[in-house]
């Protein structure tokens, strides 16, 4: 590690992810201290500092890819779903009609009627 490196307390370290990414907290650096997973500090005597290009690499670790709301997802394949597919919200299997059912007509397909 080279000598120009900050450290930075475990307060201070806190802080700085919750300003910089918007997650963390010095209890949680605390807490993930103690089982794990947290990022790479050290001890200088009896206090804990952690290295801020290690506190960067860890917080980017930890973030996901880009994501999209759920109503967005949903637009993009279908906006409404198919009639068949939502019968059973509609109605409880003892209420279904006949014609709905899928017992009758387990494929969904259209049936010509009978008299």
């Amino acid at each position: 590690m080279p000598p120009e490196t900050q450290f930075l307390r475990r307060r201070e370290a806190g802080e700085y992810l919750k300003s910089r990414y918007g997650f963390c907290s010095p209890k949680s650096l605390g807490k993930l201290a103690t089982v794990g997973g947290g990022p790479e500090y050290h001890k200088a005597g009896p206090a804990v500092v952690y290295a801020v290009p290690k506190l960067d690499e860890w917080a980017l670790a930890r973030l996901s890819g880009p994501c999209q709301s759920r109503p967005q997802k949903v637009m993009q394949r279908r906006p409404f779903p198919r009639p068949q597919k939502v019968m059973h919200l509609l109605y409880s299997w003892r209420e279904m009609p006949e014609t709905a059912s899928l017992a009758a007509n387990p494929l969904g397909r259209r049936t010509a009627p009978t008299a």
